[in-house]
């Protein structure tokens, strides 16, 4: 993950174990909750509450029904060792094309 998107990470999973630690649900709304890739990576970093347009909910629920939390996790730790934006860009992809192969991603 490039810097932007390191500090973004470490500072959204200290937001949800704060939330946590004080029984607080914790929610992602908005364009990235919607988006196909991101999906694992925002649930990799602790998030189990996502808020998105109506239109996206459906592929989203497809796509959560294919994951499992810890390979979710494994992911966003597997990011946090890029370098690069586009290097992060290029697992997230992998990681969806290997898991969630029925979904269709734009």
């Amino acid at each position: 993950m490039n810097r932007v998107i390191r500090r973004y990470a470490l500072c959204s999973k200290k937001i949800v174990a704060s939330a946590d630690s004080a029984g607080i649900e914790c929610t992602v709304c908005g364009e990235m909750a919607g988006e196909p890739k991101y999906i694992p990576m925002l649930i990799g970093m602790g998030y189990r509450q996502l808020s998105m347009s109506p239109s996206s909910i459906l592929r989203a629920r497809m796509i959560i029904r294919s994951l499992n939390v810890q390979d979710c996790e494994e992911l966003v730790r597997d990011l946090n060792s890029c370098a690069y934006a586009q290097d992060s860009e290029s697992r997230l992809m992998e990681f969806i094309r290997n898991k969630s192969t029925d979904v269709y991603f734009h």
